[in-house]
């Protein structure tokens, strides 16, 4: 997911750029198209794996060779399911009159063009992915409260439920959250939740990092990994 958003997110800048040439744009307007399909795709799978995660009889199944198996799994999803929607997109773009286009190098940028284009290629699709995604996360604060109560002895302290929330918002960061200011500001063209949602979207690369690269056990892995690499 994190290699989706880092290439949706520098192929949307350099879209600027390919305004020059018709051609370069539409390629670069699918290209961008066929990124952030995946970046939802990943999302919601990873929304998808965490609401089976915290399922006691779940995690007793679980074994390393299963994990990678699954990785595989939706690594073939998360890339193949958004190119067949591209691919589709462009059929109807290049054979279809049904004002379903890409690329306007008369724009600032290179993407989508026209309403139904923006409604039916990306609105609904995202939309629909969004609604998933916000039912397995509450499904997942439910299942992780569960988890806690039958697997934490009795006897043993709660801990603060700032802890709770911390969970709940880094989970939140992997699941595309920001962009459902992005779609209310669509229909409303409030420009305060343009605001919102452009300093949120951009800035979710950066909490994701923060969230699971710079934790303290992600750290204290990296501090063996370099010890036993000075050692050999």
């Amino acid at each position: 997911m994190v290699s989706a958003l880092l290439s949706a997110q520098i192929t949307f800048q350099c879209s600027r750029l390919a305004t020059v040439n018709r051609y370069l744009c539409k390629s670069v307007a699918v290209l961008q198209y066929y990124l952030w399909l995946s970046v939802f795709t990943w999302s919601m799978l990873l929304a998808w794996n965490l609401s089976k995660s915290f399922s006691v009889s779940y995690l007793t199944m679980v074994n390393p060779s299963w994990n990678l198996k699954q990785l595989r799994k939706y690594c073939l999803i998360a890339w193949l399911v958004p190119l067949l929607i591209v691919s589709a997109c462009m059929c109807l773009d290049l054979f279809a009159d049904i004002g379903f286009a890409y690329g306007n190098n008369q724009s600032e940028v290179c993407w989508l063009v026209g309403n139904k284009s923006m409604l039916f290629g990306f609105g609904v699709p995202v939309g629909l992915m969004l609604l998933v995604n916000v039912s397995l996360f509450i499904k997942t604060c439910f299942s992780l409260q569960k988890y806690k109560k039958e697997t934490k002895p009795a006897a043993q302290e709660e801990r603060p439920s700032i802890w709770n929330v911390i969970i709940t918002l880094k989970i939140a960061t992997l699941l595309g959250f920001t962009w459902i200011f992005g779609i209310v500001a669509r229909l409303t063209e409030q420009a305060a939740l343009w605001y919102a949602f452009n300093i949120s979207n951009s800035l979710q690369g950066i909490a994701i990092g923060l969230a699971f690269g710079c934790n303290g056990t992600t750290l204290r892995q990296w501090k063996i990994f370099i010890k036993n690499d000075v050692a050999v």
